[in-house]
């Protein structure tokens, strides 16, 4: 896009925040590219471009 472009970095792609930062973004202009390691995400259906981590599950302590 003529605006420029925006990156988005989310474990789960489903970071209400970030989702709504990218819209944000999406509305101005930007084209989206989003870092994920879930890609049948929110933010990954919503990217222009996704790169997919492949990490695995977040396992919490």
């Amino acid at each position: 896009a003529d605006n420029g472009a925006a990156i988005f970095i989310s474990q789960s792609g489903e970071t209400v925040d970030t989702l709504a930062a990218l819209r944000y973004a999406r509305q101005a202009g930007q084209s989206i590219l989003s870092i994920v390691n879930q890609p049948e995400s929110a933010i990954a259906r919503e990217s222009d471009m996704v790169l997919h981590t492949n990490a695995g599950p977040e396992i919490g302590v």
